[in-house]
């Protein structure tokens, strides 16, 4: 989607420009589940975990496509909403961290059922804790690629029934102008629960889920404001 911009804008008078917003809802989503081997994944499940089990960490990880926007476009908020459907017996709050992945990943056929938690063998391009795509191309680190800091940061109660709302921060809306500028990083972010105390992971709704409450991501932005022109018609990011 290109955008054409006419010049003469640049001398117009200063006035209030009304920002859009973008729904989106998740382009593929995964599980990756502490294995030694890679052997089971959740690529079609209704779910996906965070946080740690008594057979060992889970890990969710979630893109967007963001290609409805262009690098002339001003984004000015960025909020990814997922929904918590399921938490363990006497589980305590906690805080989970969105992280910028760092390598491309896969979503294959697995459907590991309800309750889901376990997984289920892992398919042709897969997301695993070894591999970004089962069985042909592996993480440079087990359980995945991303950036230690998280991006955005979410608290989630003891209920059953529990959002993760991450909201707007300086680096989601860097993490999204980057996809922006340069579709081919766009790996979307992993989601990091509770990873110290034990039975305290949560079950959340996935993209495949019949529910209505699937991932979604909420970008404002203003059309157009986020270019300069070089000789009345180049466009250069700022």
């Amino acid at each position: 989607m290109k955008k054409i911009i006419v010049l003469a804008i640049l001398f117009a008078p200063c006035i209030t420009v009304a920002g859009d917003r973008l729904i989106l809802s998740a382009a593929k989503d995964n599980t990756l589940y502490e294995t030694v081997d890679g052997s089971v994944s959740n690529g079609a499940g209704a779910w996906t975990f965070i946080g740690l089990t008594t057979q060992g960490l889970r890990r969710s990880i979630v893109s967007f496509d963001v290609s409805d926007l262009d690098a002339c476009d001003s984004i000015t908020a960025v909020r990814a909403i997922f929904t918590i459907d399921m938490a363990p017996a006497s589980s305590s709050a906690g805080t989970a961290g969105l992280h910028l992945v760092l390598q491309d990943w896969g979503e294959g056929t697995s459907d590991a059922g309800s309750p889901g938690g376990q997984g289920v063998a892992s398919t042709t391009d897969d997301a695993t804790w070894i591999h970004s795509f089962f069985n042909t191309s592996s993480w440079t680190n087990a359980g995945g690629d991303f950036m230690s800091m998280a991006s955005a940061q979410a608290a989630f109660n003891t209920q059953s029934d529990d959002v993760l709302n991450f909201t707007s921060t300086d680096l989601l809306i860097d993490d999204v102008r980057g996809w922006v500028n340069n579709p081919s990083s766009n790996y979307g972010w992993v989601i990091l629960g509770d990873e110290i105390n034990l039975r305290n992971s949560r079950r959340l709704i996935s993209k495949d889920s019949a529910s209505k409450l699937t991932p979604t991501l909420i970008i404002d932005y203003v059309p157009g404001g986020e270019c300069i022109f070089e000789n009345g018609f180049e466009p250069l990011l700022r």
